[in-house]
């Protein structure tokens, strides 16, 4: 055992020399010996014993003596480096966020093209409302009549009927088609006395928005009239004094006209057409003699009997009518909103050697506006009209436009008689507050009651050249000033009376008819 543990300790032993002479071999600089102890002084303190520091301070910048070693300069030890601080990296700062602008609103969808059921002439026109609409995709028809027993200060008192009847379908405006008629016979006492029956009159027109299935209107309105007619003169200066010594048919002719006009709408785009039209009158007249158009047409003022034409022989009438329109209403029969305006030719190529003896023609421009005051409750209504007629015109004409009575009478300036000026140029207009009263329910129909107040004015000149002698000096306005009611049914159905007092009003003017003025 001590022979085991011997070889091992001499296998350490040889490995840890052999491990040491493995090692290079550094060589260190002999030491100095050190200098002899200094002389020791009584009254110097003895040095401590080595190991320890003196008390007190050690000499700044003092190296115990002795010599460097001999040999290899020490290998300077560089200092390390001091290190520079490097500039601060700039933190660039956040960008101040740009407010986003606001996104680009969505553009408007398209507009949408009018549907199929629509009116095609007016897309905004809506005559049938939802209560008057059948029930499923069935049609129905609505039929109204109204009995009359009245008349107005012009034609007298009469009786007759006004009624119509419209064939609506689900999604089909204005309607399908609509059949208007109305018939009046009428009774006046005469000056002087007696009788008279100034006015017989039937009258019916059909209306089909969509003729063989196109953008369309077909109108076909022929009427049959008997009338006693009023002739007061040519021109704005025109008297309404009789003469000493006439009779009360002093003023008086009479004029039977059968007419069959007939006029397509032709739709361009929405909202505008254009419109042609043919029409031919037959017409028979009775002049007595000394009377007033007997007077003047046999008068031997040459510009008066130019301005007459033939005015005692009957004969026949055929023209053609030209023309456009713009309409934005929202009803035709009882409108609100929009505008509708209308300019249209009208000529006659007749002339003495033909059957229809008079060759003339006609312009009219008419301006109409719609405005709700008071939501639809309360509505503003105005028309202008403008009136201009050339060549060899009949003499029955210069106190009509657009085939009713101007100055004077239902449809022009209520509260002046019908036909009491006459010319070749007109101008004039109506101004009408309507109020929307009360709906109400009565005989299975949908009703409503509304008023109106209004004020019309205008004038005549005797020819497009200046005849004064004829149309007087100044303004020469004619007006009237008036209250109306007004009864609807439905929406295809009106019924108005007015009453009206002007300076030529004997004492007042009182009308009864259908629709509105305009």
């Amino acid at each position: 055992m001590r022979m085991q543990h011997a070889a091992r300790a001499l296998r350490a032993t040889a490995s840890g020399l052999a491990a040491l002479l493995s090692l290079p071999l550094v060589v260190l600089p002999a030491r100095a010996a050190p200098p002899p102890p200094p002389a020791v002084n009584p009254a110097v303190p003895a040095a401590p014993p080595a190991g320890k520091k003196p008390a007190g301070k050690k000499p700044a910048g003092k190296k115990p003596a002795g010599k460097k070693p001999a040999g290899k300069k020490p290998v300077p030890v560089p200092e390390p480096p001091v290190p520079v601080p490097e500039p601060p990296v700039p933190v660039p700062e956040p960008p101040v966020p740009t407010p986003e602008p606001p996104p680009p609103e969505p553009p408007a969808p398209p507009a949408k093209p009018p549907s199929a059921g629509a009116d095609p002439l007016n897309s905004l026109n809506k005559v049938t409302t939802v209560e008057d609409k059948p029930v499923g995709d069935g049609a129905r028809s609505d039929f109204n009549l109204v009995p009359v027993a009245g008349g107005d200060t012009d034609i007298g008192i009469g009786a007759g009927y006004f009624a119509g009847l419209v064939r609506m379908k689900k999604g089909v405006e204005p309607y399908v088609w609509n059949l208007e008629s109305a018939a009046f016979v009428t009774f006046k006492p005469r000056d002087g006395g007696g009788v008279l029956a100034p006015y017989q009159d039937l009258f019916v027109k059909l209306t089909v928005p969509r003729f063989l299935g196109k953008a369309v209107r077909l109108e076909i309105a022929p009427e049959y009239s008997w009338e006693t007619l009023s002739y007061y003169g040519v021109g704005n200066a025109s008297s309404a004094q009789k003469p000493d010594g006439t009779n009360a048919q002093f003023f008086e002719y009479v004029r039977v006209h059968p007419v069959l006009p007939v006029t397509l709408h032709l739709r361009v785009f929405d909202h505008f057409a254009t419109t042609t039209g043919i029409a031919f009158t037959q017409n028979w007249l009775e002049v007595k003699n000394g009377t007033r158009l007997d007077v003047d047409a046999t008068s031997k003022d040459p510009e008066l009997k130019r301005l007459l034409g033939h005015a005692r022989a009957d004969h026949a009438n055929l023209y053609f009518k030209y023309g456009v329109r713009w309409d934005t209403r929202n009803n035709e029969i009882s409108p609100t909103t929009g505008m509708y305006h209308n300019a249209d030719v009208k000529l006659a190529p007749g002339g003495e050697a033909s059957k229809f003896p008079y060759r003339y023609g006609q312009t009219t421009a008419i301006f109409r506006a719609y405005t709700p005051l008071i939501k639809e409750r309360l509505v503003l209504a105005v028309r202008l009209v403008g009136d201009v007629f050339f060549g060899d015109v009949p003499f029955y004409e210069l106190s009509r436009f657009a085939d009713t009575y101007a100055i004077g009478g239902v449809n022009g300036v209520r509260g002046v008689p019908a036909q009491r000026y006459s010319g070749r140029m007109k101008v004039l207009g109506n101004v009408e507050l309507r109020g929307h009263i009360v709906k109400f329910k009565a005989l299975g129909k949908d009703l409503e009651a509304g008023a109106v107040v209004f004020l019309d004015g205008g004038r005549v000149w005797a020819d497009t050249k200046s005849e004064p002698q004829l149309d007087g000096s100044g303004l020469g306005l004619k007006y009237g000033i008036g209250t109306g009611a007004r009864l609807r049914s439905g929406n295809a159905f009106l019924l108005r009376l007015d009453v009206a007092w002007s300076p030529d009003a004997t004492p007042i003017g009182a009308y009864l008819a259908t629709g509105e003025i305009f």
